[in-house]
């Protein structure tokens, strides 16, 4: 039943905004900003502050566009965190290109997310300083403000290679690299699309 939602949500977006696309995308090292107070807890260091860890997941997205340059993005990112916990991230995101050459666009897009993860607070050492609520065995946090900035480079009239910089959770980012697919890049209002309609 949630797999026909799905696909008729995704059919009403489809015929509701004229440019729509899917994305996929593959990430494994997260960057924090500083250092952790939990860094003791984390497994996965690439270098002993903790300024940089492995944390390998999946970006899943669909992005609805209303004109040209402005679009609707609907993101949730699966992965193992640091301490090599689950973690989940959710976030819909208001989105600008805010550049266009030839087969070549940036974006730079900012959002609400709640994040989840298993939670730390099984782990002895770990520290409550964080404005995380707990249900059950899950750790949860709602926050204003993500952001995301992405380059993608147009491959075909349906397929871009795109990498971009995520804000997965409160106090890191990540590096994606995947495929974004379109199923229509027409747009009555677009005048800087690719040739290929």
């Amino acid at each position: 039943m949630k797999k026909i939602a799905i696909l008729v949500l995704i059919f009403i977006l489809n015929k509701s905004y004229s440019q729509s696309n899917i994305s996929a995308r593959a990430f494994f090292v997260g960057t924090n900003f500083t250092i952790d107070s939990n860094s003791i807890l984390f497994k996965t260091k690439v270098i002993p502050d903790g300024y940089f860890t492995l944390e390998p997941g999946i970006n899943l997205s669909a992005e609805f566009f209303q004109d040209e340059d402005i679009s609707l993005k609907f993101m949730s990112s699966f992965f193992m965190d640091a301490t090599t916990s689950i973690s989940l991230n959710l976030s819909i995101m208001l989105r600008f290109r805010f550049y266009f050459v030839l087969r070549n666009y940036f974006t730079i897009g900012f959002g609400p997310v709640i994040f989840a993860r298993n939670t730390w607070e099984r782990f002895p050492n770990y520290l409550y300083i964080d404005k995380f609520k707990t249900y059950n065995n899950i750790q949860y946090r709602i926050w204003g403000l993500s952001s995301e900035i992405e380059y993608c480079r147009i491959l075909s009239k349906t397929t871009d290679l795109c990498i971009s910089v995520n804000h997965l959770h409160p106090y890191s980012a990540t590096f994606c690299v995947g495929l974004k697919y379109w199923f229509s890049r027409k747009s009555k209002k677009c005048h800087t699309c690719p040739s290929f309609h």
